[in-house]
């Protein structure tokens, strides 16, 4: 959409951002289906005034959101979980649902809906943003005042948000494979797990804190943050995205994904 946008604009070398946004749309009209960048996609080809191409997406990147039993479009493997619904998978076997493909395609998704009239695309926005608001609430829930490192090499307090963040790098839904929070659910109440298996990091050193205990206590009290955890594979060892120990899980913060949330918040107050 900038390059679209700057190929218009009276600006030296405008023409070269045009051809660029030729050359995207003509790439993308063939490409396959790229969750993070299909908002973007979106909006190339409504500023090229091909909305059935727009639409083409829009429609792929649907049939990757979990939506509520009985909506017209969407996937319903989760629809009975509150946490995953407006969620937008990897596709296939993928169930895994990042924040960003949700971010990026909520204004896209809006235009869509104001160009062509489909209201699915207007209710796959509200579900998206109904997802993000959902982890928002859940992050800030615990009325945790998280410790982090800042640029300049010292601690910083994060009041809101907590220990994973205002909104997580992703959410897994599922819990019967042999994943991620499959494994932890089963570590937390076991008695025989231990607590102590991570190396001290130098912020729980500078802050007298203990992710590992911290984990595992919030997972007790709401399994809900077992789902939004990540591999920790601290040691160097062949992980990969499944742990093979508590110690090897965290919680983590990726301020990129609140200000992206924030971003696309806006949006929709904007558009909606």
């Amino acid at each position: 959409m900038a390059l679209a946008s700057l190929g218009r604009a009276p600006l030296p070398h405008a023409s070269d951002f045009a051809a660029a946004a030729a050359r995207a749309t003509a790439w993308l009209q063939s490409a396959p289906l790229d969750s993070v960048g299909a908002g973007a996609a979106i909006a190339l080809f409504l500023d090229a005034g091909d909305t059935a191409a727009a639409s083409r997406v829009a429609d792929a990147l649907l049939a990757r959101m979990t939506t509520p039993a009985g909506c017209g479009f969407g996937d319903h493997g989760f629809a009975g979980d509150a946490h995953a619904l407006g969620g937008i998978a990897g596709g296939g076997a993928v169930t895994f649902q990042s924040p960003w493909p949700t971010t990026y395609a909520v204004a896209a998704l809006l235009r869509l809906a104001a160009a062509t009239g489909q209201s699915r695309y207007r209710d796959a926005a509200d579900l998206a943003v109904a997802w993000l608001a959902d982890k928002i609430e859940r992050a800030r829930a615990p009325g945790d005042v998280a410790s982090v490192q800042d640029l300049r090499g010292g601690v910083a307090a994060v009041a809101d948000g907590g220990w994973w963040g205002l909104v997580p790098e992703g959410y897994e839904p599922d819990a019967t494979s042999d994943n991620l929070p499959h494994r932890v659910l089963a570590w937390v109440p076991d008695p025989s797990t231990s607590l102590d298996q991570r190396p001290q990091s130098w912020l729980e050193r500078e802050t007298g804190t203990d992710e590992e205990r911290i984990l595992a206590g919030r997972v007790r009290a709401d399994p809900y943050f077992a789902h939004i955890s990540y591999d920790n594979p601290w040691s160097g060892g062949p992980d990969g995205v499944v742990p093979v120990d508590l110690g090897h899980v965290s919680p983590g913060i990726n301020p990129l994904t609140s200000d992206d949330a924030a971003l696309a918040l806006f949006d929709y107050l904007q558009l909606r």
